[in-house]
């Protein structure tokens, strides 16, 4: 898997856990992805009100590749 897909992937998995795929003016993004063997390793950016600027950063979360898939 190349790190576009990872990436999509994780924006996905986030979206549903957090709820925001029923919402209008929410999102996420992903920062400074890394990949390991094991794991992909990510900063992500919820942004919960598009218009207010109002974000949640979480830094070096971790998913196992497997799960990803």
């Amino acid at each position: 898997m190349d790190k576009q897909t990872i990436k999509e992937k994780i924006i996905n998995h986030e979206t549903k856990a957090n709820g925001f795929d029923h919402l209008c003016g929410v999102g996420v993004r992903v920062k400074n992805l890394r990949v390991t063997k094991t794991k992909a390793i990510a900063d992500i950016i919820l942004i919960t009100d598009a218009e207010a600027g109002n974000t949640e950063r979480y830094n070096q979360c971790e998913y196992p590749l497997d799960k990803l898939l």
